[in-house]
């Protein structure tokens, strides 16, 4: 492999990770935000909700901006919006003002992980369920860093601003550090980014849907485990911080696997095989109480390699529409996660931390039931 495809996938790597981490901090502080801010566990939902809203509009625009100003151009502008609105929310004291740079900060995510998400599907490597595995691996990693350590700093009274302002650090040096990669070109079809030149468009929005379902499920355990730890058993971030850190911890090591897992099983059965595990796993921690919790912890595993798996195979099925699917997947799944975000704030409000959490392997199963029917019918490569 050439320095300058080395480079570049090591540089991927470095920016999902750190990209990771501005997401995972969320969960970890909502009981931080919650006290700071005096709001109700409704109104993190709706923060939640509202942010999940723009990721839709983000994902949904990111094809055709990567069209005009190229991939690596687009990676730059979401970081340097991340940075800029990472520092300031770290200033406001406004609940209102802080949702709206929250939003900020999903544009800027939403820019370059469904920019790199595209990108890595065309880097030419023998294996290529590997490194499009590999790169999820390091939001894996990314995120269990953030738990773990997160949860460490809280406790030495660190508080949120530190997090958000430690943020922009790091953000700005992967923006340095993409300046110097050259990223491939990726042609769209299409004059609006190839969504109405979809071939099998069905068939693409049934499986972009039990996608969405699964990523609501591990959304909605990232943003809320903690919180259900907390409400339920009593735990304190540190305490709960650590069952996060395992969930997401065998996440990682499940996404470091599952590109060898996927090559040797198929695409599609290894996605199916997985979420139903998952889900299984998931809802029998939970009918075990306490006891069960490192079942759910566990069940991170096989959460890990559904989504990159699933989006290698959807753009391989058709890559002439390769940067349109993607960016189509990007725009279902966050739009179903900014439904079960509302879901799952209002529920807690209304019936309690408990059932509310419930949705989550509902989500699971619904994903899982989808994905084999979907999946069973799948077209021929274009």
């Amino acid at each position: 492999m050439d320095f300058r495809k080395t480079l570049m996938i090591i540089v991927s790597f470095t920016v999902m990770f750190t990209m990771a981490i501005s997401s995972g901090i969320r969960g970890l502080l909502v009981p931080n935000f919650m006290k700071y801010f005096e709001v109700s566990a409704y109104q993190i939902g709706i923060l939640f909700s509202i942010t999940t809203a723009v990721s839709v509009i983000g994902a949904f625009i990111t094809a055709p901006i990567c069209n005009r100003i190229g991939y690596k151009m687009t990676i730059i502008m979401g970081l340097v919006i991340n940075i800029a609105s990472f520092y300031f929310a770290s200033k406001v004291s406004n609940f209102i003002l802080f949702t709206l740079l929250y939003c900020v900060i999903t544009i800027g995510v939403t820019f370059s992980l469904t920019s790199l998400n595209t990108v890595v599907t065309v880097i030419k490597v023998p294996f290529q369920a590997v490194l499009v595995n590999m790169i999820h691996f390091f939001f894996g990693l990314g995120i269990t860093f953030s738990q773990k350590f997160g949860g460490d700093l809280l406790v030495l009274n660190y508080n949120w601003q530190d997090f958000f302002v430690w943020m922009a650090y790091l953000i700005a040096f992967c923006m340095v550090l993409v300046l110097f990669v050259q990223y491939p070109t990726i042609t769209l079809s299409g004059r609006s980014g190839g969504y109405k030149d979809i071939p099998n468009l069905r068939f693409v929005v049934m499986a972009c849907i039990a996608l969405g379902l699964y990523v609501s499920a591990e959304l909605q355990t990232g943003n809320w485990m903690i919180n259900y730890l907390n409400k339920v058993y009593g735990y304190t971030e540190a305490h709960a911080g650590l069952f996060a850190a395992v969930f997401f911890g065998t996440f990682s090591i499940g996404r470091f696997m599952g590109g060898f897992i996927a090559e040797k099983l198929g695409y599609a059965r290894s996605v199916c095989l997985f979420i139903s595990t998952a889900c299984v796993l998931f809802v029998f921690g939970l009918l075990l109480g306490e006891s069960g919790l490192w079942v759910v912890a566990g069940s991170g595993f096989f959460f890990s390699l559904v989504f990159p798996t699933m989006t290698l195979y959807m753009a391989n099925l058709f890559p002439k529409h390769k940067a349109a699917i993607i960016s189509l997947i990007s725009t279902i799944c966050n739009f179903l996660a900014l439904v079960s975000s509302f879901m799952m704030g209002y529920l807690n409000d209304k019936i309690g931390t408990e059932p509310t959490f419930w949705l989550i392997p509902i989500c699971l199963a619904a994903g899982s039931i989808l994905f084999i029917l979907t999946l069973s019918k799948a077209p021929v490569t274009e």
